[in-house]
């Protein structure tokens, strides 16, 4: 079952399609696809594999895997016990949540199945000293058992997980350009992906052991990209120690938005975020763009590293702001000069970048870099 972010109708043929294509990229068989007025489900071959697949994709506030029962009122409560009392351990709180459906076709309130269904769990585990209780409510419940009545049949959820929430792949049916060579510049581009975005990505690197950390940071889009193969650009910045100094890092970012700004397209995604990039350089780099008949896009700009973790659902981007070396007190004319140097730069970058092409998989990283 799936719940998206989206609750229209007319937005759901894209998230199913979004999710079709998963499955066929995961070898999932789907045998059927119904609606209900919130969600959609999926009858699938390998219920744990398309969970796992689901995980990964914007634009779901809300997966589970449950069991299809009538829409009568003992059907209801049997199986809802019969669920509660495989998945609740002993000593522990639970909680019954009825969500019911607008167009559901019932004589009977959600409430009564809540009451009852919790009476008897109640009831049917004590003869086994499990020694539960019924929680006030769901927020202070150790379990919560969730059953969703539809039209005509209805759903006890026997496993759930928040999704990623966001919009699904390629919704706006518009790309963007963004580049990855550090963590900041990921997120960046992790966020375009959940706006509904479709990134068109230019990997970035100074030497072999750069280049693997940011293949490695490319993974974590390209996990989440509705493809099995992906095409990117890549670029080498001949310029020593560039990456290492507080006033190279930023020349190093001055390099890559000045290259997205040469780059063919419309909308360009920008790595700034005032916690690690000068208000001075923020502005320069918005003076530097005026003239490029460019949409800037800046999802990153005013969120701090916490957010940014817990917004786009990843935890293998760690101290965002450490490895990208803080400069948010960098001076106007530090930030001038930066760009200066960066125009010829990005032009050397232009002019040397390569196109390569890589199956989506296990193996993506060594074949990058074989590639390169």
């Amino acid at each position: 079952m799936i719940f998206p972010t989206c609750g229209k109708d007319i937005k759901f043929a894209k998230i199913v399609r979004v999710i079709m294509n998963r499955f066929a990229i995961m070898n999932i068989s789907t045998h059927r696809v119904t609606h209900e007025k919130g969600c959609i489900i999926f009858e699938v071959n390998n219920l744990v594999d398309a969970m796992s697949s689901i995980s990964e994709i914007y634009g779901i506030d809300r997966v589970a895997i449950a069991k299809k029962v009538k829409n009568e009122f003992r059907d209801l409560i049997k199986h809802i016990v019969r669920v509660g009392r495989q998945i609740i351990v002993p000593d522990s709180s639970f909680y019954i949540k009825i969500l019911v459906d607008d167009d559901a076709k019932i004589d009977f309130e959600s409430k009564d199945v809540q009451f009852i269904a919790s009476s008897e769990l109640l009831a049917d585990t004590a003869e086994n000293n499990f020694h539960l209780k019924i929680a006030r409510d769901e927020k202070v419940a150790d379990h919560i058992l969730t059953c969703y009545i539809g039209k005509n049949v209805s759903y006890v959820f026997i496993h759930s997980e928040i999704g990623l929430g966001g919009l699904p792949y390629n919704f706006h049916g518009c790309n963007a350009l963004s580049t990855i060579h550090n963590s900041i510049s990921a997120a960046s581009c992790l966020a375009s992906l959940k706006c509904g975005l479709v990134p068109e990505i230019c990997l970035l690197y100074h030497d072999t052991r750069d280049l693997k950390d940011n293949v490695k940071l490319l993974g974590l889009v390209a996990n989440r990209v509705n493809k099995r193969r992906m095409n990117i650009r890549v670029g080498r910045i001949e310029s020593g120690d560039i990456a290492i100094s507080r006033r190279n890092f930023l020349l190093s970012e001055a390099v890559a938005i000045c290259l997205l700004a040469l780059l063919p397209g419309r909308s360009i995604v920008l790595p700034l975020n005032i916690f690690i990039h000068s208000f001075s350089f923020v502005e320069q780099t918005m003076e530097r763009l005026r003239n490029f008949n460019k949409l800037i896009l800046t999802p990153l700009l005013f969120l701090d590293e916490t957010t940014i973790l817990n917004t786009l659902g990843v935890a293998r981007i760690t101290n965002i702001t450490r490895n990208c070396k803080s400069s948010y007190n960098t001076s106007k004319q530090e930030s001038l000069k930066c760009y200066e140097r960066a125009d010829k730069l990005s032009r050397e970058v232009f002019d040397n970048l390569k196109t390569i092409s890589f199956e989506i998989g296990p193996n993506y990283i060594h074949d990058i870099i074989d590639t390169i």
